[in-house]
């Protein structure tokens, strides 16, 4: 598939339906903006006590979650996640075997974050109850939809935070996770708390506000290593907005050295097992090798197809990961064309707008005794709500996207650390593999975006002549 054919069926075929309401959307805010009723709203969420606007919403929030992981009747595994892994890793923690693979092999082959996590939570019966983990998400969540608020107060003032917490309140996927065995649950808060602290260090810079972000940077990587590479965000954001050189040069290197201090134990341990530190994961070069081979479809070819010798011989997932960066470095240097036309397509495949579902597949996947399944029409349904959220959701972080790129306010520099940080993490989507499960760790920030498109569609003055129109008693 070309990219232009890629573009026609990921984005202009889906969804026409919510594509007219959102559309719909945007006329239907502006006028009643405009109105005296809703002025008066905006005003209110601008300038009065919120305090009980937040805490209504974080607490409805809270009610779906609950009512969520009281129904569903999920137990692992489940169909696109690990979860089976993950456990059986938490309980070797927990007996002290130690972090090790199938054949009972030390192993740095995922983060360890979540499995040390959940080896705490171990009983002596061995058998997590996931109820339990499911009130531990739900804490979780709660942290996460207050950080959320922050960062979009930061963002926009209180309009867009009130906005964004509202979209990730009762974003589905959000919902639906939540009895879910993912790295996500605790990645999130640590990983926005992050972006907040970088957010206030930009405004008001200082020191100390650098080093506790990169510390929850460092900290969410044992989740999910994408962040490890987001000192390539503060020194991108820095130069773009703040057009300071030296001062991004300097918050860069120390974001750096203070994510390679948190990683530095499971790098000594990896020294010690492996006898390589290891700083997150031995699986960097396989999924390169993964997204970039023979084979166009996100697959490795086996020896007897052509494969890497080297890959496919390798004694141990160190001589593997390595093997694997090379193969992928040489198939790139022998196909750049086609190397670059597959960045294009796995990123218009992964933000494309049809989810496939995987959430609700999960969900349902392998059910706990004596419970049922619900009718395929109900699944459905919440299928084509989550779905239908997330288009929704996408459009409106589209057009905050514009108004905070090309129109420009005084925290221009503010919406970067959003952007900037959605396009590092396209780009690894891009040069690896992709999945649209993958995009559920970005998708409280499309929220954040989408709250200032929001915000600024209801603040907009433009079209004087409709305004004044609409302001007639």
């Amino acid at each position: 598939m070309n990219l232009w054919a890629a573009f026609l069926n990921y984005y202009v075929q889906p969804e026409v339906g919510i594509k007219i309401f959102f559309l719909a959307s945007i006329v239907l805010l502006f006028l009643f903006s405009k109105s005296a009723y809703g002025a008066s709203v905006v005003a209110f969420l601008e300038n009065k006590d919120r305090r009980w606007v937040i805490v209504s919403l974080v607490l409805l929030g809270v009610i779906l979650r609950l009512v969520w992981l009281l129904w569903t009747p999920y137990a692992p595994g489940a169909a696109h996640t690990e979860d089976t892994i993950m456990l059986q890793h938490a309980k070797d923690l927990a007996e002290g075997r130690g972090f090790i693979n199938s054949l009972g092999q030390s192993t740095a082959a995922r983060p360890v974050g979540y499995p040390f996590v959940l080896s705490l939570l171990v009983p002596t019966s061995g058998v997590i109850n996931l109820l339990y983990l499911g009130f531990i998400h739900i804490l979780l969540a709660i942290m996460t939809l207050g950080i959320i608020y922050a960062v979009g107060n930061m963002l926009g003032g209180p309009l867009v935070g009130v906005v964004a917490l509202f979209l990730s309140a009762f974003y589905p996927t959000l919902i639906f996770s939540t009895k879910i065995v993912l790295e996500e649950h605790f990645f999130l808060p640590l990983f926005l708390g992050g972006i907040a602290f970088l957010i206030s260090d930009y405004k008001k810079p200082q020191l100390w506000k650098v080093i506790t972000a990169a510390a929850l940077t460092g900290l969410s990587a044992y989740f999910r290593p994408f962040s490890s590479v987001m000192s390539v965000t503060v020194f991108i954001v820095w130069c773009l907005g703040r057009r300071e050189f030296r001062k991004a040069l300097v918050r860069a290197v120390v974001f750096q050295f203070i994510l390679i201090l948190v990683a530095m134990p499971w790098a000594i341990r990896n020294q010690y097992k492996l006898g390589k530190p290891v700083l997150y994961t031995t699986l960097i070069g396989g999924v390169l090798y993964c997204g970039n081979n023979e084979n166009p479809n996100q697959v490795m070819n086996t020896l007897e197809q052509g494969g890497d010798p080297a890959y496919n011989l390798a004694k141990n997932e160190v001589e593997r990961n390595a093997a694997g960066l090379h193969a992928a470095g040489r198939w790139i240097a022998a196909h750049p064309q086609e190397f670059l036309s597959r960045i294009g397509w796995r990123t218009l495949y992964f933000l494309g707008l049809k989810r496939e579902s995987w959430i609700i597949t999960d969900n349902f996947h392998t059910l706990e005794k004596s419970r049922k399944a619900p009718s395929e029409a109900l699944k459905r349904g919440l299928s084509k709500i989550d779905n239908h959220y997330y288009v929704f959701v996408f459009l409106w972080a589209a057009v905050g996207c514009f108004f905070g790129l090309f129109k420009r306010r005084s925290n221009h520099g503010i919406i970067l650390w959003i952007i900037v940080t959605l396009l590092c993490y396209l780009a690894i989507i891009g040069l690896t593999v992709a999945h649209r499960k993958y995009r559920f760790v970005i998708e409280p920030l499309f929220c954040l975006l989408a709250a200032y498109g929001i915000g600024s569609i209801a603040r907009s003055k433009f079209i004087p002549v409709i305004s004044r129109f609409v302001s007639k008693p």
